[in-house]
């Protein structure tokens, strides 16, 4: 700590100790304020001659805001790669005119106290892996649900939701190391969107937020946990949750190349998942970003050039290195609806 002349003072500094009036010994400023230049000019016309502030070469930062900064840098990163700012490099231009919109709103969701509290104690789990599952979920189910035309207030409660649809694992973080999980393992796991809905309703979250929680991991026809609940009576938010925690679930955490999960999706169609919601989200969302670097399963390495000539999984991409990784004198393009024997094989 340093007592430095109030006319050293500079904008940014940290008061480490109250500061009070000489006079009427009254709290001026109050310690942990940053000073701005209006606070130093008023100190000064109060004739204060030295402040105590935290080390000026010490950063002070609330781990709640440097949480925050994260989350919305990592936040805009996923939305820009799943709806980029460019009106072509979208499937349509209605995932284009979603995005515009949900922006906003998930800046307004990252923004909540509760919500990023609970984020810290998922982020300190120390589990990259689940974090950015977490991640992925809220901005792509915002995004879903940007589609399916719900209001904005729905929208926002459903980002609600989906960044915090597996906070109930907070109470059980030994199930999410990445390993086999035992019998007796797997029914503690069915219960965490049961702490969810419980942690949540003590915060004082709105009770559809809660609800959705509970309830992502119902399916369509009544398999799920943890009434058995099937079709309208699990909450769209919550089949919203199921059909974008489902995939990145396959391809983010189980290695599955994203054609297989949308493959998956649509084999669950009208069985585990809502047909609607998967219907939009194979629609709608570049699953193979434009310009994303791809591998092909020939053994050769492209670019993906075009996303809307066609949709889903099979986009055309322009070729630039042979199968011995070697750059072709002539880039060719090739078009995976065409050629049917070709797909990508991953993403670089």
């Amino acid at each position: 700590m340093d007592r430095v002349p109030v006319r050293e003072l500079r904008p940014g500094m940290v008061v480490k100790e109250d500061v009070t009036c000489p006079r009427t010994h009254m709290v001026l400023v109050k310690a942990g304020v940053t000073l701005n230049e209006a606070v130093i000019s008023s100190l000064e016309k109060r004739s204060i001659l030295s402040v105590a502030i935290n080390d000026r070469y010490t950063l002070m930062l609330n781990p709640i805001d440097s949480l925050k900064q994260k989350l919305l840098q990592m936040s805009e990163e996923r939305l820009a790669l799943y709806a980029p700012n460019d009106r072509g490099a979208n499937l349509s231009d209605q995932v284009y005119d979603v995005a515009a919109c949900v922006r906003p709103m998930m800046h307004q969701v990252l923004n909540n106290e509760d919500l990023l509290s609970l984020l810290m104690e998922l982020r300190v789990l120390d589990n990259d892996s689940f974090y950015n599952h977490i991640i992925n979920s809220g901005v792509l189910s915002m995004l879903v649900g940007g589609l399916m035309n719900l209001s904005d207030e729905e929208v926002y409660c459903i980002g609600m939701g989906a960044f915090l649809h597996d906070v109930g694992l907070r109470e059980m973080p030994f199930l999410i190391t990445g390993k086999e999980l035992s019998s007796y393992e797997k029914a503690q796991f069915a219960e965490h969107s049961r702490y969810g809905y419980y942690i949540l309703r003590e915060m004082g979250m709105p009770s559809s937020v809660a609800d959705m929680v509970l309830n992502h991991h119902e399916r369509w026809d009544g398999s799920g946990y943890p009434s058995g609940k099937k079709k309208d009576e699990i909450p769209l938010s919550s089949r919203i949750v199921a059909v974008v925690e489902e995939y990145d679930t396959l391809v983010n955490m189980n290695g599955k190349l994203p054609r297989e999960a949308l493959g998956i999706l649509m084999e669950g169609k009208n069985k585990c998942f809502d047909g609607k919601v998967v219907d939009v989200f194979c629609k709608h969302i570049a699953v193979y970003p434009l310009g994303s670097l791809v591998a092909l399963s020939t053994g050769e390495t492209g670019v993906v050039i075009n996303v809307r000539k066609n949709s889903g999984v099979t986009p055309i991409v322009k070729v630039y290195f042979n199968r011995v990784n070697r750059p072709m004198k002539q880039p060719k393009i090739v078009d995976l609806a065409e050629e049917k024997e070709v797909h990508i094989k991953k993403i670089l």
